[in-house]
């Protein structure tokens, strides 16, 4: 979806320049406290401080241009795991992960063979996404493949850039998510000659985790991902102590977890592992070797008391990491809440996360990592229109600090702690503004 007239957005901008991890975080940061962003057809067409921009004569046609003040215009968030699926799973009480899909998750998500259900709920979680700044998810959806249909519908009405995929999980799950892997392999296939690189949608093939499939599926799953080239492959990995020990002893003939993908073919710089808490230092050199991207999911960390990830080592090794919300184990859709709770695990490591890191691993970071920086996660003349807007004054709390900061760092720090779905002004996806003040904006 593209929209051919040209609009434009004033109030102080933040982008990234380098990567802060490399040249440290103040020298990555580029702000300006009043810039102009300009944009047609769903891509930035200029962009610099405001009096460049109208001395340009880039406005002179009488391009509208929305003014947001006390305010910070970012690029949109990219949510590197989320569970589509789960918008019944959020808040639910008293288990830990194992014990949590059979009481909670599976039952939610048989419930979505229902289409009608399955519509009501992809529009549900899109909503959430926009509401929370997340212009691109990469999401699980479940076995059902009209529930991956639904959702990468869903997201083309909106113009949304999506990955997302069916789940192989053919034992140790409720019958009916059990799809026989041949027909899960087959409908899937459909699925990818229907929507990968359609528009702004990519497939990912998803196994749950390797408790969930056996051996003869993880081999359908290999093939089906190879014979795709360009496709991702997504899955959870070494999420919790006893998920790590039941996955070990369903594959005694692999030295690991990792191990496992490995065996398969399924570590590339393509593949996504949610978690990775509780890797070896061997499994965390082979997936910064391969380039595989670890899905840093903070706040489902906690939620679930499955561990603390740490992320600086993971950084110091080589690890490509993203940060992600988990939903609905990660019991809130709010990057900046997860920034909060990887600050907070960070600290237990010793580690002051700053804020540009936080953020660089949720925008710019997150899409050079999924192969997608020739197209969104920052502002760049010739990238997507994807922008969120962080409110200085959203709450009474966040307008008081937000006026004592000294600098950009300071500010975004003040918004990765203090920061929620309040937080979000206004979002644009692919150049059309989608909600604004609390509202959805949709078709």
């Amino acid at each position: 979806m593209n929209y051919s007239d040209k609009k434009a957005i004033r109030g102080m901008y933040v982008r990234f320049v380098n990567n802060p991890f490399i040249v440290g975080p103040e020298q990555a940061l580029d702000s300006c406290s009043d810039g102009i962003i300009v944009f047609e057809a769903g891509k930035i067409t200029a962009i610099g401080p405001a009096d460049e921009i109208i001395n340009s004569g880039i406005l002179n046609d009488g391009t509208h241009v929305e003014f947001y003040r006390d305010a910070v215009i970012m690029p949109g968030f990219i949510d590197s795991h989320v569970h589509a699926a789960q918008v019944d799973v959020a808040a639910s009480y008293g288990e830990k992960l194992l014990d949590w899909l059979n009481k909670y998750t599976f039952p939610a998500e048989m419930r979505l063979e229902n289409p009608y259900y399955a519509a009501e709920i992809a529009r549900i979680f899109l909503g959430e996404c926009i509401a929370n700044g997340i212009t691109m998810p990469v999401a699980f959806a479940t076995s059902y493949p009209n529930f991956t249909d639904a959702v990468f519908t869903e997201a083309e009405k909106i113009g949304m850039r999506i990955i997302c995929g069916s789940v192989f999980m053919n034992r140790n799950v409720p019958e009916k998510l059990a799809l026989d892997s041949n027909v899960n392999y087959a409908a899937s296939q459909a699925l990818i000659d229907k929507w990968h690189n359609r528009g702004r949608a990519q497939y990912s093939v998803i196994d749950r985790f390797a408790i969930t499939s056996t051996p003869e599926e993880l081999e359908i799953v290999s093939q089906l991902f190879k014979r795709n080239p360009g496709v991702y492959f997504h899955t959870h990995l070494s999420e919790n102590t006893d998920e790590v020990a039941f996955t070990k002893s369903l594959f005694p003939d692999r030295k690991g977890y990792l191990d496992i993908y490995d065996h398969y073919g399924l570590i590339t710089d393509k593949s996504i592992f949610a978690h990775s808490i509780h890797l070896t230092d061997d499994e965390i050199d082979r997936l910064a070797d391969a380039g595989s991207i670890v899905a840093h999911s903070s706040g489902s960390n906690l939620f679930l008391g499955s561990g603390f990830m740490d992320l600086n080592k993971y950084i110091r090794r080589g690890v490509k990491v993203n940060l992600a919300t988990d939903f609905g184990a990660g019991n809130k859709m709010s990057m900046l809440m997860m920034m909060d709770a990887a600050y907070k695990i960070a600290q237990v490591h010793n580690f002051s996360l700053h804020p540009a890191y936080a953020y660089y691993i949720s925008t710019a970071g997150a899409a050079q990592n999924l192969g997608l920086a020739d197209k969104i996660g920052n502002l760049e003349v010739g990238l997507e229109a994807d922008f969120m807007i962080l409110d200085n004054h959203a709450t009474t709390q966040t307008a008081w600090r937000t006026e004592q900061c000294e600098n950009i760092s300071d500010l975004l720090f003040v918004h990765m702690i203090l920061g929620d779905e309040r937080t979000t002004r206004a979002v644009y996806i692919n150049g059309k503004r989608v909600f604004i003040d609390h509202s959805i904006q949709l078709i």
